[in-house]
């Protein structure tokens, strides 16, 4: 039997992560990151996430938004996979994604293109360790097989850049097969204000991680995006001023109803 799929989505400081964990602890239900493949503890590809994760922080020393893209990218198509894995290997009741791939993807795609150079990328390839690069190598050739087409690294950022363009339904249909994976039984979206999210992530991770912080216009596509995802059931909480714990509780009931 296929487990019940929930996806915890929001900008960053929503208390996204800390919501998955306490659910977790309650009910024993099956917690994936739909961003980090590594961070889920009964997930496969631990050492290719590991590599993601590093070639990610390379592109960022660098500054290149292309080979952000692309490790962005290869990272989310490592969801679905996993995902499924988990539902045949462990026979979860419950699933819970920290992120879903689709939802993140269709709401940074638009600004993800602003300084995208669709240059040459294998200079950059080259300097990501021994170990790491053949299997992201690996992992980008599986992706083009997947998809029946030949696509070097580039070709990746040009077709993702493009979908920036398409109406918001187009691109969430060719997100699903460009990342294999679908959309969850349920969203629940934590919304949270700007100026909270931005004091709860500065908390989290410091001062300095300045990209990773929410903005009101990120605020405003989450909702947008969400508000057009039938028959995906969406459920909105008001992050507020409430207690972890409390937010926690609406979450589960909100499941619970939704499961039936």
């Amino acid at each position: 039997m296929k487990p019940f799929r929930v996806a915890l989505v929001g900008t960053s400081g929503a208390g996204k992560s800390t919501t998955a964990k306490l659910l977790r602890d309650w009910t024993g239900w099956m917690v994936l990151s739909g961003v980090r493949s590594h961070e889920s503890v009964t997930g496969p590809l631990w050492d290719l996430s590991l590599s993601l994760e590093a070639a990610s922080a390379l592109a960022d020393r660098c500054d290149s938004a292309d080979l952000k893209l692309l490790t962005s990218y290869l990272k989310l198509c490592m969801f679905g996979p996993m995902e499924r894995f988990c539902a045949d290997a462990y026979a979860p009741d419950v699933v819970i994604a920290d992120q879903h791939p689709l939802v993140d993807a269709a709401v940074e795609l638009p600004v993800s293109g602003h300084r995208l150079t669709f240059g040459d990328m294998r200079p950059f390839l080259r300097m990501i360790d021994a170990v790491g690069r053949p299997q992201i190598v690996a992992w980008a050739d599986a992706q083009a097989r997947r998809l029946g087409r030949a696509l070097e690294p580039r070709d990746f950022v040009i077709e993702l850049a493009r979908l920036s363009s398409l109406r918001l339904a187009d691109r969430l249909q060719a997100l699903q097969n460009l990342l294999n994976c679908e959309l969850p039984d349920l969203i629940v979206h934590l919304d949270v204000a700007t100026e909270t999210a931005r004091r709860r992530a500065e908390k989290r991770d410091g001062a300095g991680d300045r990209d990773l912080m929410a903005d009101p216009e990120e605020r405003a596509r989450y909702s947008d995006l969400l508000a057009h995802l039938d028959p995906t059931p969406v459920v909105r909480i008001d992050v507020g001023t409430r207690s972890p714990d409390a937010i926690a509780s609406l979450t589960l009931q909100a499941i619970r109803a939704a499961k039936g």
